[in-house]
């Protein structure tokens, strides 16, 4: 493979896992200590490269460093929105996504059950799941 092929495999990959945890956050092996240990890992690793690092470094070598931080920050905003729900509801947000088991999804709205700040704590995720390896790119 040459090398544009692997940053962009590299790239992809955060957005994969930011979707999966947003995908299945509810699940017991999503909510356990070992996945903040994990992103913790990756980010001081990342960290270490993006700020600690004193050579030039190109645009998808920085976006490369950006992109293993993102499953730390998505995870962190979700459990923002997570408490904010809980604040706001006493309960978790629905994630109002087609195919998710928390909706209906006969229904445009989701259901009775489903309430507004939960279609934007839903869309908010979904978007910065997919944006947040490459916000990067307006600072650089």
């Amino acid at each position: 493979m040459d090398e544009k092929t692997i940053r962009i495999i590299a790239t992809m990959t955060p957005m994969v896992i930011n979707f999966i945890l947003l995908n299945f956050r509810k699940k017991k092996w999503i909510r356990n200590k070992y996945k903040w240990y994990l992103f913790v890992t990756f980010a001081t690793v990342s960290f270490y490269m993006f700020f600690v690092d004193y050579e030039i470094s190109s645009t998808d070598e920085k976006l490369l460093e950006w992109a293993w931080m993102t499953p730390l920050v998505f995870s962190l905003v979700d459990f923002i929105f997570t408490r904010l729900s809980f604040s706001i509801h006493n309960r978790d947000f629905y994630l109002w996504l087609r195919g998710s088991s928390e909706i209906d999804d006969k229904k445009l709205s989701g259901g009775p059950h489903v309430r507004a700040s939960d279609r934007f704590f839903s869309m908010f995720l979904f978007f910065f799941s997919f944006c947040l390896p490459f916000l990067i790119l307006f600072f650089i």
